[in-house]
C-alpha cells in the first residue's frame, strides 16, 4: 500500500512534468518567432538580445 507522503510526491512529479513539457513548448515557438523575424523581417532578435545585456550588465533578467 502506497503511503500518503509517496501518492503526494507522485502527483508533484506529473505537475513538474508538465510544467517542463509547457516550458519547452514556449522555448520552442520562441525560436520559431526568432526564426521568422530573421527570415520575414531580416531582424535577428538574438542578436538584439545580446547588445541590450551587454549595455545593462548589472540589470540581471527575469
Amino acid at each position: 500500500m502506497e503511503s500518503e507522503e509517496s501518492k503526494r510526491l507522485k502527483a508533484r512529479i506529473k505537475e513538474l512534468e508538465k510544467e517542463i513539457e509547457f516550458a519547452d513548448l514556449k522555448t520552442r515557438a520562441y525560436q520559431i518567432m526568432f526564426e521568422i523575424a530573421e527570415k520575414e523581417y531580416g531582424i535577428d532578435l538574438k542578436k538584439i538580445s545580446r547588445h541590450k545585456k551587454l549595455q545593462n550588465p548589472k540589470k540581471k533578467g527575469l
